[in-house]
C-alpha cells in the first residue's frame, strides 16, 4: 500500500508541478488550432448546451456548415459535460490539465499490466506524458484529448488479453470509442495496431467483440459523420499530391527525438520550408523524447515482450515520415480511407505509446555503462555539431535564421549529454534508481514544458475591434497583418491578428460568419463557390451576403471597397463591400453544376442567380423579412409581386428541409453553394429546418452499445478465445 501510494504522489507531484501554474495563471490558450478552433467551438457548445439545445448547426464558418458529424466538435465527449459549468476558457485550461493527469494515470496503469515494477511504470508514465509529442500537440486540444487517451487502449488490451474479463473488453471499448469521441479519427483508426501489439492476435474473438462494442458506442457521431462525408471534399476531393510531404516528420527531426529544440519555434517556417521542401511548418511543435527515455527503451529489446512494441514504434515512426519512408503511401494503395485523413506526422502518436512499455521494460535492465557510453556518444555529437550543422544549414536557410539554428543544435546536444552523464551517476549509485524518474522528468520538462504558452487575456476575450461595425453580415478576412509566420509562444502578435482579423472559427467569438476554412469536413459545394483561393471568396463571397473585409494597410484594397475603420498596430483595416442581402429575391436560370460554378467565377449580374433542377424565373420587386434566426430554424415573410426565386446565401447540404406556407418545398443547390426556393407571387412563409442526417439512428445505436457495455462490465470472465 505504501509503495502503490508513493507511485501516485510521485505522478501528482510531477503533474502539479507543471499544471498548478497553468491553472491559476490568468491566461488563454492560444497557440493555434486553441484559438482558431477549440476555443470558438467550446464557446459555442457551452452557450448552446447551458440553454438546453443539442447544436447542429454551426453558423460561423463559410456559409454554415453541420456540428455534429464533424468529428472534431467533441459534442459527445464526457469532457464536455464535466466542464460545463465553467467558462469556455476556464474549461479548456481545466480540460487539459485533466487530460494529462488522466494520461499520467492511463500510462502508469498500462506498465503495470506489462508487468514493470512501480519506479519503472512511473519513470514510463513520465516519459508519455511529458514526451514531446503531447506538448507538441497541445495546440490542439482534441488531438492532445485522444493521444492522452490511448494508454487507457493499451492498459484495457493488456487486461483483457490476460484475463478475458468482459469488464476489460467493456472497458477496452469504452476507452477506444473515447479517443474517436475527442475529435481524432485519425488514431481512432489505427488503434487495432496497439491491439495486436498488447496480444490481440492470440484472443481474436475477444478483440473484435471489443472492435464491435466500440463502433456502437461511436455511433452517435460516427454515423452523421458518414453521412455527412459525402458532401465533403474529404471524400470527393482529390488528394494533394503533397499530402504526403506536408507536415511528414522529416528524417532530419529524428535527431530531435533525442535532443531539444533544434528548430527554434519562432524560426520554424524560415527552416522547415526551405530545408524539408513541403511548404509547411511542423505540425507536432516538439518531438523532444529524451535522452533517458530512449537510452531504457534500448535497454529493452534485450527482453522478448518488448518486441512487439518496438515494431508498434517503429511503425509510427514510419508511418509518420510519410513519402520520405514509402510506407505510408503503400498503405494508401491498401486502403483508400487512410488518404482521408492529414498530417502525416501524427502517426507520432503510435511511435509515443509503443515507447511506454520499452521505457518500463527497459528501466530495471539498463547500467550505468550504457548510459555512459551514450553520454560519450552525446557529447561527440555536440562536438562534431559545431563543424556539421553550420553546413547543413548554411546556404538553405534565411542568413539570419542559421546562427540561431546552428546554436540550437549545439544546445541541444550538450543538454542531453549532461542529462545522460547526470544518469549514468545515478544508475551508478546502489538503491538510486527511484531518483531516475525525477531526472527524466527534468529532463522532459527543460525541453518541452515551453510548448503550452498562454496568451493575455485582454488579448483575446474582449469583442473584436471590427466587429461593431459588421452587425449581422458576414465578413471575409483578406489579411495577413503582422503575423505572416507563425511565431513563438512568447510572442503574442499571431493571436492578436487571428483575433482582430476575424478568421474562422475565432469570428465565432463574436457570432460572426467568416469565409474561410478550418472545420476538417468542409463542404465540396462551398469549397467550389469560394474555392482555396482568398481572391476567390472577396469576388463571390459578397453574393452569400459578404458585406465586409479585413485587409492589410499598405496593400491594394478589393475593388469598390470603402474603407470603413482601421486598427494601425496590427496593419490591418475594414472595408465595406457591394453585396446582395444574405436572404433576397432573384431570377433565377436553370443550369448544370459545372456551369454554375464557370458562372459564378464569371460574375453574376445583380438580381441573377443560378440553380440547379430549379425552374427558370423572373426577378421580383418584392421584400423579405426575417421572422426567426437559429442556427437550425430560419423563418421568413415574403411578398413577391410575380413567381420569382428566393434564395438564401447559406450552405446547401443534406439535413435542411423547407416549407412554403406549411406545405414542403424543394430545395434548389442556388449559386453554387446556397439555398433556392421557388416561390409563387403574393404574401408567403418560408420556414427551413435542420435535423443532422443519421443522428437518431446513430444515438440509438450508441445507446444500445452502452447497455451492452454495462452488462458485460458485471460478467466474471469472457469465455470466447
Amino acid at each position: 500500500m505504501k509503495a502503490r501510494f508513493r507511485a501516485a504522489a510521485a505522478l501528482v507531484a510531477a503533474w502539479a508541478v507543471r499544471f498548478v501554474p497553468f491553472l491559476v495563471a490568468d491566461g488563454v490558450p492560444f497557440y493555434r488550432d486553441e484559438l482558431l478552433t477549440a476555443l470558438p467551438l467550446r464557446a459555442y457548445l457551452t452557450e448552446r448546451l447551458r440553454r438546453g439545445e443539442l447544436p447542429q448547426w454551426y453558423p460561423y464558418e463559410a456559409l454554415g456548415v453541420p456540428f455534429i458529424g464533424q468529428v472534431q466538435d467533441t459534442t459527445f465527449h464526457p469532457f464536455t459535460f464535466l466542464l460545463l459549468p465553467f467558462s469556455p476558457v476556464t474549461a479548456i485550461k481545466v480540460q487539459l490539465a485533466l487530460a494529462w493527469l488522466l494520461g499520467l494515470a492511463g500510462a502508469y496503469r498500462a506498465a503495470r499490466a506489462l508487468p514493470a515494477g512501480r519506479a519503472a511504470a512511473v519513470t514510463a508514465a513520465i516519459a508519455f506524458a511529458f514526451g514531446g509529442y503531447a506538448f507538441g500537440v497541445s495546440h490542439n486540444p482534441s488531438y492532445l484529448i485522444a493521444f492522452l487517451t490511448l494508454p487507457w487502449v493499451l492498459w484495457a488490451s493488456l487486461r483483457l488479453a490476460a484475463t478475458g474479463a468482459g469488464r476489460h473488453l467493456a472497458a477496452l471499448a469504452a476507452a477506444w470509442a473515447l479517443v474517436f469521441l475527442a475529435g481524432d479519427a485519425q488514431e481512432f483508426a489505427l488503434c487495432p495496431l496497439i491491439l495486436l501489439a498488447a496480444g490481440g492476435w492470440k484472443r481474436p474473438a475477444r478483440f473484435t467483440a471489443a472492435g464491435l462494442l466500440t463502433t456502437l458506442l461511436v455511433c452517435v457521431e460516427f454515423v452523421p459523420a458518414m453521412m455527412l462525408s459525402r458532401t465533403t471534399i474529404r471524400i470527393l476531393g482529390s488528394s494533394d499530391p503533397l499530402l504526403g510531404r506536408i507536415f511528414s516528420f522529416h528524417p532530419l527531426r529524428v535527431f530531435e527525438l533525442f535532443a531539444p529544440s533544434l528548430i527554434p519555434d519562432g524560426l520554424r517556417v524560415e527552416v522547415t520550408t526551405p530545408l524539408f521542401h513541403d511548404g509547411g511548418a511542423l505540425w507536432a511543435t516538439t518531438v523532444f523524447a529524451g535522452s533517458l527515455a530512449l537510452l531504457f527503451a534500448a535497454s529493452a529489446l534485450r527482453d522478448r515482450r518488448a518486441w512487439p512494441f518496438a515494431a508498434l514504434a517503429a511503425a509510427g515512426l514510419l508511418l509518420a515520415m510519410g513519402s520520405h519512408a514509402g510506407l505510408l503511401p503503400l498503405l494508401w494503395n491498401v486502403g483508400r480511407p487512410l488518404t482521408w485523413f492529414r498530417f502525416p506526422e501524427k502517426y507520432l502518436a503510435f511511435f509515443w505509446i509503443g515507447l511506454l512499455p520499452l521505457v518500463a521494460l527497459g528501466f530495471e535492465r539498463c547500467r550505468w555503462q550504457a548510459a555512459a557510453g551514450a553520454a560519450a556518444a552525446a557529447a561527440m555529437v555536440a562536438a562534431g555539431a559545431r563543424f556539421i550543422v553550420p553546413q547543413l544549414f548554411t546556404g538553405a536557410v534565411e542568413p539570419y535564421a542559421v546562427d540561431a539554428t546552428v546554436a540550437a543544435w549545439r544546445a541541444g546536444f550538450l543538454w542531453s549529454a549532461g542529462f545522460l552523464a547526470a544518469g549514468a551517476a545515478l544508475l551508478a549509485l546502489p538503491r538510486a534508481r527511484p531518483a531516475l524518474a525525477a531526472l527524466v522528468f527534468a529532463e522532459l520538462l527543460h525541453g518541452n514544458s515551453a510548448h503550452l504558452p498562454l496568451a493575455p487575456r485582454e488579448q483575446i476575450e474582449p469583442r473584436a475591434l471590427f466587429a461593431r461595425f459588421i452587425g449581422d453580415s458576414r465578413v471575409i478576412p483578406a489579411a495577413g497583418g503582422k503575423a505572416r509566420r507563425t511565431v513563438t509562444g512568447g510572442d503574442v502578435v499571431w493571436a492578436q491578428v487571428m483575433r482582430q482579423s476575424l478568421r474562422p472559427d475565432v469570428s465565432g467569438l463574436d457570432h460572426l460568419g467568416s469565409i474561410g476554412f478550418n472545420l476538417p469536413a468542409t463542404q465540396l459545394r462551398a469549397w467550389r463557390a469560394l474555392g482555396p483561393d482568398a481572391s476567390l471568396r472577396s469576388r463571390a463571397g459578397p453574393i452569400f451576403g459578404a458585406c465586409f473585409a479585413v485587409e492589410d494597410i499598405g496593400q491594394p484594397g478589393l475593388p469598390d471597397a470603402s474603407q470603413v475603420a482601421d486598427l494601425p498596430p496590427l496593419a490591418l483595416r475594414l472595408a465595406q463591400l457591394p453585396c446582395r442581402p444574405r436572404a433576397t429575391l432573384t431570377a433565377a436560370e436553370p443550369v448544370s453544376d459545372q456551369e454554375a460554378v464557370s458562372r459564378l467565377r464569371r460574375g453574376l449580374p445583380p438580381g441573377m442567380s443560378v440553380w440547379e433542377g430549379g425552374p427558370s424565373l423572373p426577378s421580383s420587386n418584392g421584400q423579405v423579412l426575417w421572422m426567426a434566426s437559429e442556427p437550425e430554424h430560419l423563418a421568413f415573410e415574403i411578398d413577391a409581386d410575380q413567381a420569382t426565386a428566393f434564395v438564401l446565401g447559406d450552405q446547401f447540404t443534406p439535413g435542411w428541409t423547407a416549407t412554403l406556407d406549411g406545405a414542403p418545398a424543394a430545395i434548389y443547390p442556388a449559386n453554387v453553394a446556397a439555398r433556392g426556393i421557388a416561390v409563387p407571387a403574393g404574401h408567403h412563409r418560408v420556414e427551413m429546418r435542420y435535423r443532422t442526417p443519421g443522428l437518431v439512428a446513430g444515438a440509438l445505436l450508441t445507446l444500445l452499445g452502452v447497455l451492452i457495455g454495462a452488462a458485460l462490465a458485471t460478467m466474471r470472465r469472457w469465455t470466447s478465445g
